[in-house]
């Protein structure tokens, strides 16, 4: 799509008024083909962490990593003096840092199409005694699920019934079944797979935490999604973890790696039926924060703006 769009924007040049450049997270570098006036929409920047965490898989961070890594650095420079959108406040701030900074840069939080809630979800603590985790994601190396599968089985020697859900598809699925397998926990990790958004909505609201061990996250909807059930989320201190959860009011948050302080955290949830009710209770609240309504609503009035401001100039 990145090599037709040139041949799109001259097209229909004398017809726009305002064109929007999706980076995802390559530009398509529309300012080079047309002279009406672009508004760039940067979702996050990976920077070497693109080819740190092999998000492209391990065939696509050899093959293509770091074409993408010099294409993403030509994105952001491409990108300096226009005006920027954004969804993520870490990619705010390093694009506010850059020496020509985006005029403007905008910030919009996040929206997500919040999952429905059945009415049965709501009575009070439906989880008592319930030690359910689920993980929610592609299972490539930089989700890290190899934690998860690390916590479960320090929980298991206190919690014989605790029982993972790891739901998701990717290359690192065998990889993480081996892990798994050699952790003996045959009994306590159930790989899901690809499933639907009613299955996925189903066994997150019977869960009793998320778990989400991610070494880089753009926006850890998944913990947007379990707070809508009031299901909190314990994960390791990362800034799209850290954007979708308040450490101590909708979750725990806690240092890359930490497994022992995961065990800590779930275990103090799992036990402490007064803590678990209130940080489920936040996290009702918190996820409505991030209904996608609201998210459509100020990106059509930020484009209505930017699209007078054309006008006039």
């Amino acid at each position: 799509m990145n090599f037709i769009s040139p041949l799109v924007l001259l097209r229909h040049r004398r017809k726009s008024i305002l064109v929007i450049d999706a980076c995802t997270p390559i530009s398509y570098f529309s300012r080079l083909f047309t002279t009406t006036p672009v508004v760039t929409v940067i979702y996050h920047i990976w920077k070497e962490e693109l080819i740190r965490t092999q998000y492209l898989g391990t065939v696509g961070t050899l093959s293509i990593g770091p074409l993408v890594y010099v294409a993403e650095k030509m994105t952001i420079k491409n990108s300096s003096g226009l005006p920027v959108i954004t969804f993520s406040e870490h990619t705010a701030k390093t694009l506010g840092q850059l020496e020509k900074a985006p005029n403007p840069l905008i910030y919009i939080k996040e929206g997500i199409v919040l999952p429905k809630v059945k009415e049965k979800v709501f009575v009070e603590n439906p989880r008592r005694g319930n030690h359910q985790l689920v993980t929610v994601g592609r299972l490539v190396r930089s989700k890290g699920i190899e934690f998860s599968l690390f916590l479960t089985s320090r929980l298991k020697d206190s919690f014989p019934d605790v029982l993972l859900h790891v739901i998701g598809t990717g290359p690192y699925v065998n990889r993480l079944k081996g892990i798994s397998e050699k952790l003996r926990l045959d009994d306590n990790v159930v790989f899901h797979g690809y499933v639907s958004e009613e299955e996925k909505s189903a066994i997150v609201s019977q869960s009793k935490l998320m778990i989400i061990t991610s070494k880089k996250e753009g926006f850890s909807t998944p913990a947007i999604e379990a707070g809508v059930f009031g299901v909190p989320t314990v994960g390791f201190d990362e800034f799209g973890t850290r954007e979708a959860v308040e450490d101590g009011v909708t979750g725990v948050i806690l240092p890359y790696g930490d497994v022992e302080g995961l065990y800590m955290a779930c275990a103090s949830l799992f036990t402490d039926e007064e803590l678990y009710l209130k940080l489920s209770k936040n996290c009702k609240t918190r996820a409505k924060e991030f209904d996608n309504n609201l998210m459509i609503a100020k990106g059509a009035n930020t484009l209505i703006a930017l699209s007078k401001r054309s006008i006039k100039a």
